[in-house]
């Protein structure tokens, strides 16, 4: 069985293998991804606390306890914060709606994002500070009214208020102040604005 020739190939320079617009090598990083995803979970839940607290700020003053002087009393003196704290938490439910809006467009690569989430690092410092204060002016109002009143039980010590405040305060600073610590902190990086710089505005990268 004889076999046939093997045709000689035509001429021309060799074809080349398909390639995909871009960057040869380059390679798509994750961290858009995960940090969008979080700050998306964040900002939900953040807005929903906003609603919710407010909600529950307003609505609070209009229970009694059936007679109990301490317990009446220190309500009576949360009142007078009432208006700040359903304040403080709508700005705060504002703020986790531009952190829920970031997070989208960073999730899709967007170039705003960078700029968005700068400014919300930075309001949410003061919201955070403002809405810690807040929080603490009324627990010590509450405690302060526990102490003057003259019937329901013992009043809490003012050593133990002072712990309380203090301890209440580091709280709301690192838990409102952690994520834009953090934002600050890793859109600054130079590695980080090159990259944000190379997306495209108004669509998907």
């Amino acid at each position: 069985m004889q076999v046939p020739p093997i045709p000689d190939p035509p001429p021309g320079p060799p074809p080349a293998p398909p390639t995909l617009p871009g960057e040869i090598g380059a390679r798509r990083t994750s961290w858009p991804t995960a940090l969008g995803v979080i700050g998306i979970i964040l900002g939900s839940l953040g807005v929903l606390n906003g609603v919710c607290g407010g909600i529950g700020a307003a609505v609070q003053g209009m229970f009694t306890f059936g007679g109990d002087e301490t317990m009446e009393l220190a309500l009576q003196a949360q009142r007078r914060l009432m208006p700040w704290a359903v304040g403080a938490q709508a700005v705060s439910g504002l703020a986790a709606l531009l952190l829920l809006f970031a997070s989208i467009d960073l999730a899709r690569r967007r170039r705003r994002s960078r700029q968005l989430l700068l400014v919300w690092a930075l309001v949410n410092l003061v919201v955070a500070l403002g809405a810690g204060l807040i929080a603490v002016l009324m627990q010590q109002a509450m405690f302060s009214a526990m102490a003057s009143a003259s019937g329901g039980g013992p009043a809490p010590p003012k050593a133990f208020m002072g712990i309380m405040g203090a301890f209440s305060i580091v709280f709301i600073l690192l838990w409102g102040w952690g994520p834009s610590i953090f934002t600050l902190i890793w859109f600054m990086r130079g590695r980080i604005k090159d990259e944000v710089a190379g997306w495209l505005p108004g669509r998907t990268h």
